[in-house]
């Protein structure tokens, strides 16, 4: 029984660190977008979304990759 609580608990982790990642993501490129427009509310908005989606990856012990100058990442 110990083994299937086990497994559930690591597919729970990883469903958690993908959502995570997705958000950090899609907080990236609302920003780069933000960005092009020079709309200093929606630049305020986008880069608060991404520092907290950050700040949850880091506390959770959640890698996220780092990107390129070009906004791919590594």
């Amino acid at each position: 029984m110990k083994d299937s609580e086990d497994d559930v608990n690591v597919a729970q982790t990883d469903e958690f660190a993908e959502a995570l990642l997705a958000r950090v993501a899609d907080a990236r490129l609302r920003l780069a977008e933000a960005a092009a427009t020079a709309d200093s509310h929606a630049v305020a908005e986008a880069l608060d979304e991404l520092e907290d989606a950050l700040g949850l990856a880091r506390e959770s012990g959640v890698e996220v990759p780092p990107i390129q100058r070009d906004g791919t990442e590594q």
